[in-house]
């Protein structure tokens, strides 16, 4: 009989590979790797843990630049890590779940083709660039109840850091 060790990095579950938090009943999701052009619905589970975040670097491209061309985040997700989902181009609509309290730098950048941006109630902080270089986008809304973001001449601006997110 062998023995076999696995590590927590080397969890996958389809197209997701995944570590088990230090709690024991939720995982972060270290690596997707999308290998078609395709609409990316990140599961609220995986192996029956709850997905509470995306962590750095997560998407992987390949070897080739396919298309995410719509990407949902469930409402499980309280963070998502620095340059996460960077430099796509097929999304055209994303909604931050009430659940998000925390986007990395440069987790959305590149999104050429974003068009409208939703920011839930749940959002505190957001990395500097997390969306920078979304040339497309047409409208933002964020949630009457989040007091930490508010729209102004098109712009997502910081109002605790005086800061402009986009525009």
């Amino acid at each position: 009989v062998m023995a076999v060790s696995v590590s927590a990095e080397d969890l996958t579950e389809g197209i997701y590979t995944y570590t088990v938090n230090d709690d024991g009943n939720t995982v972060t999701i270290t690596k997707i790797t999308v290998t078609e052009t395709m609409e990316l619905n990140i599961p609220s589970t995986i192996a029956g843990k709850t997905v509470t975040a995306i962590g750095d670097k997560a998407l992987d491209w390949g070897s080739t630049n396919k298309l995410v061309t719509k990407l949902t985040i469930p409402n499980t997700v309280v963070s998502i890590g620095k340059e996460a989902f960077d430099n796509n181009r097929g999304v055209k609509e994303l909604v931050i779940p009430d659940s998000v309290k925390t986007i990395g730098e440069q987790a959305f950048i590149k999104f050429d083709a974003l068009e409208t941006l939703t920011i839930g109630k749940g959002l505190e902080t957001v990395g500097s660039a997390a969306f920078g270089r979304t040339i497309s986008l047409k409208s933002i809304t964020v949630s009457s109840e989040n007091t930490k973001f508010k729209v102004e001449n098109g712009c997502l601006i910081d109002v605790v850091n005086k800061g402009v997110l986009t525009g």
